[in-house]
Formats: C-alpha cells, sequence, structure tokens
C-alpha cells in the first residue's frame, strides 16, 4: 500500500486504477533449516553468540550505520553477541563508504560482504533476529520477508512498506532513526527467549 500510494503521487495515478500485488520468496529456498543454521555458524567463526543479522546495502539510507551503533551499545553493557552483516557498500548510484564496515570490526563484528544466493538462506537461519534499520525509502523490505520465512524474528524501522510486512505478532518497529529506541526493542528480545521462539513460529506462519 505504501508504494502504491507512492507511485499514484508521483506519476499522478488515479487509485483506482492501481491494486497492490505483494512479493513473495520461495519457501523451498527459504525455510527454517537447524543444520544449515549450525553450519554457516562454524564457517563464520561463531560459537554460542547471540547473533544480530542485517541483510542488504549498507549505507546511512538503509540505516547500517545506526545498527552498528545499537549493537557498540549493547556489547557495551557486557551482552555476548555479535552483528553480522552482509552485503555490497553504498547506495544505487553513488560510491560507498567502507566507514561502516570499519566500525563493524572496531566492534568485533562479521562483515560478509555481498553474500551468493545458494548460501543466503543459511545466513539468515544462524541468526537469532534479523534487523532491516532503515531510514527512509523502504518500498517493500523484501530481507524482512525472506528472514520471516526462514523463521527469524525480525526487529525494523517504523518506515515505508516495513509495517505491512513485518506482522506486529512476528516482529518490533522502532522509531525510525532513533538508536535508543532500536537498542531498547533488541533488548526486549535478547531478554525474553518465549517472546523469540513465539515470534520465529509467527514468522513462519505468516
Amino acid at each position: 500500500d505504501y508504494c502504491r500510494r507512492e507511485s499514484a503521487t508521483y506519476w499522478s495515478i488515479p487509485p483506482e486504477r492501481m491494486r497492490v500485488l505483494y512479493n513473495g520468496v520461495s519457501l523451498q529456498q527459504f525455510n527454517p533449516d537447524p543444520i544449515a543454521a549450525a553450519q554457516r555458524r562454524a564457517a563464520v567463526g561463531l560459537t554460542d553468540e547471540f547473533v544480530l543479522l542485517y541483510v542488504g546495502r549498507v549505507c546511512e539510507q538503509k540505516g547500517t550505520d545506526l545498527l552498528v551503533e545499537a549493537y557498540a551499545k549493547l556489547r557495551s553493557e557486557g551482552r555476548r553477541i555479535r552483528l553480522v552483516v552482509a552485503g555490497p557498500i553504498g547506495q544505487f548510484g553513488h560510491e560507498g563508504s567502507d566507514a561502516i564496515t570499519l566500525k563493524l570490526q572496531e566492534h568485533d563484528g562479521i562483515y560478509l560482504g555481498p553474500v551468493d544466493e545458494t548460501i543466503l538462506p543459511s545466513v539468515y537461519n544462524m541468526a537469532d533476529v534479523f534487523v532491516l534499520p532503515t531510514r527512509n525509502n523502504e518500498m517493500f523490505g523484501m530481507a524482512a520477508i525472506e528472514a520471516q520465512a526462514c523463521g527469524r524474528p525480525v526487529v525494523c524501522s517504523n518506515d515505508g512498506g516495513l509495517p505491512e510486512v513485518v506482522d506486529r505478532s512476528s516482529g518490533l518497529l522502532f522509531r525510525t532513526g532513533d538508536v535508543d529506541d532500536l537498542a531498547h526493542q533488541l533488548r526486549l528480545l535478547m531478554d525474553d527467549p518465549a517472546l523469540r521462539k513465539r515470534f520465529s513460529l509467527a514468522a513462519v506462519i505468516n
């Protein structure tokens, strides 16, 4: 609906001439897989840490820097967590900067770079929580759908189309651009295994 509204405004299209066709994912490719999760964790050097995951372009528009800052806050509290980031650096049409990935590595995070489609499901599966912290212009949020299909709880910004694709029964929204609120929502999930399990089950059903 968000994409429909934005398109109608931009191109001056009468709303009655438009309808929404939601994107989907292959449930044969994206599904809960504990064995693949364990193998991928071992492959990237993870043990029993709580894993936060981001998949997408690494840039300020996508809020990757906000996530790294929230992660650093949580680690400063003595939490045994690791942030894994997968995706290319930079916005569409712009050269990227490695400042965000350098900051990530300063706090013992892991940058995988762009990930091949064949291993992407195992990357989602190795996470305890998937995070999509977009600042603006998030039309849909395909990565959030893929993560949910793999049974991962999602924490995302209350931006664009994300509230449509992250059901309140399977994830949490934070105030867009607010690092403290992002860290707060992540704490809620980290400290409540029962809530994570409930969100995981709902993510697959939804």
